[in-house]
């Protein structure tokens, strides 16, 4: 995405990525599992479901945020074709709900697709790490896996045969839980100002909440327009102010690891009361901002 604030619409195409994220999902299935090693099933020779665990399990070992998306393509691949739709399907209807035209591309859902895989990989690497798929029962082309920490079952993931190797169908388990994801950060920084009696200083505060702040910080710096249109994003879609910080803390965890630290590369009066500013990251990405002058105070203007 071109020049797009870290308030724009990377926030509220995560904002909705499941129809109702509503409690945190736990790694673990309502339904009873068969204790370790038991099964009432033959099993097959070849191929054994096991191994599409011990390879999910193996992507994990290196999941950072810092390579979130490689982790997710290489996650992408081990879905079956549908769990891939019904996600892309679910993103999409996230962006419909702010943002109505059909989505342009379908490089853009596989992209988000991927990053959540992959950001949810880094999220849950070192629990992933101590988990182990029992034998498994296998009926035809479908077979559910069961999940264990040492003797302990936490959960069931489905799984089917497709084009000749199993695949994952789709299942909550294969993502970190909504607290995971969406973390909601303390309050706003105190060392972080509210106020900026000029546009170069609010820009200094943009890039130092880039880097250092919450959520909260930024929400701070939006103008009147900023906050009103997201006002009317968040009711278009359900939502509500929290989940929204929820989603911009995301934003700024992603932001951190893909661009770097942020600081000012220009800031230029355009009219008394405005300011074009660019913010350029250390990684080589640049975004543009507009410096607003509301109740003797600097704001930004962000892309909602």
């Amino acid at each position: 995405m071109r020049h797009r604030s870290a308030c724009a619409i990377l926030v509220l195409l995560l904002a909705s990525a499941c129809d109702d994220p509503g409690s945190p999902v736990p790694d673990a299935s309502p339904i009873a599992a068969p204790p370790l090693g038991q099964t009432d099933v033959v099993l097959r020779s070849s191929p054994r479901p096991e191994a599409l665990w011990n390879e999910y399990k193996a992507i994990h070992t290196y999941a950072s945020l810092q390579n979130s998306l490689a982790t997710g393509q290489r996650i992408d691949a081990l879905l079956s074709d549908d769990a891939r739709e019904l996600l892309a399907n679910a993103l999409s209807d996230s962006m419909r709900g702010v943002h109505p035209e059909p989505v342009r591309a379908r490089f853009a859902l596989d992209i988000m697709r991927q990053r959540l895989l992959g950001e949810s990989a880094a999220l849950r690497r070192d629990r992933i790490g101590r988990y182990t798929a029992g034998p498994t029962p296998v009926t035809g082309e479908r077979a559910t896996l069961h999940v264990y920490d040492g003797s302990s079952w936490v959960m069931d993931v489905p799984v089917i045969l497709q084009h000749g190797a199993w695949r994952f169908e789709s299942s909550s388990n294969l993502l970190a839980n909504y607290e995971e994801l969406y973390p909601l950060p303390d309050a706003p920084s105190r060392t972080i100002a509210r106020t900026f009696g000029t546009p170069q200083a609010a820009a200094r505060g943009f890039a130092r909440a880039m880097n250092d702040g919450t959520a909260w910080d930024l929400y701070d710096l939006a103008d009147s327009t900023t906050k009103a249109n997201l006002a009317g994003a968040l009711h278009e879609i359900g939502a509500d102010e929290e989940m929204f910080i929820r989603n911009l803390q995301s934003v700024l965890r992603t932001y951190r690891a893909d661009f770097g630290t942020a600081f000012v590369s220009s800031v230029t009066m355009t009219s008394p009361d405005r300011a074009r500013v660019i913010i350029a990251y250390s990684k080589g990405r640049s975004e543009y901002l507009t410096a607003v002058l509301e109740n003797d105070s600097w704001h930004l203007q962000m892309k909602i």
